[in-house]
């Protein structure tokens, strides 16, 4: 189904998620560290990515995103497709709860969010170009950590949430929010 709406507040939300590290960044002043475990940290996550078993309705997210429901949301001068986030369940075997999924157009390219929680609390937003995942945010509230992975570099942010709640903000990178002041 197909309708078209303003935006919402979970298209604000994800819209904003997109920058989440680098706001985080500000309010600490520092941009991270590089992990000497990298290896090791981009292994424990590699998991979590969009899996097409054989013999699934869809073989790529590219083909997941085409017979997946969605709403247009419209917000200033950009478009975004939200989709029903359950359809995509079957596809992260590890994830526990699928809050949401959105893509919009990017240069020539479709770029997509996923944010989800796994078993463990660990919240985590991956962005896929094309079918393609190019970056994982992880929040682990277990160790108080949040990671960055990308292809080039794993960027490690200790004591997230004592950061982040010393400036008055929540922790957990779905709250942007709260994170941005916001109640």
């Amino acid at each position: 189904m197909k309708s078209k709406r303003t935006l919402s507040r979970s298209a604000a939300v994800l819209l904003i998620i997109v920058c989440s590290l680098l706001i985080i960044s500000a309010i600490r002043g520092d941009r991270g560290h590089s992990s000497p475990e990298s290896a090791q940290i981009r292994e424990t996550y590699a998991g979590y990515a969009l899996t097409f078993p054989e013999g699934a309705a869809a073989q790529s997210l590219t083909e997941l995103l085409a017979q997946t429901s969605y709403e247009e949301v419209t917000g200033d001068k950009q478009t975004w497709k939200e989709y029903d986030a359950e359809a995509f369940a079957p596809y992260l075997p590890l994830a526990e709860t699928v809050t949401s999924v959105q893509s919009s157009p990017f240069n020539s390219e479709v770029v997509t969010y996923i944010l989800f929680t796994n078993a463990d609390g660990q919240e985590f937003c991956q962005c896929y170009k094309g079918d393609t995942l190019t970056n994982q945010t992880v929040y682990d509230p277990a160790s108080d950590t949040a990671y960055e992975i990308t292809a080039r570099k794993v960027t490690v942010y200790d004591d997230f949430h004592k950061t982040v709640e010393n400036a008055g903000k929540s922790p957990s990178i779905f709250n942007i929010d709260k994170l941005l002041g916001r109640k």
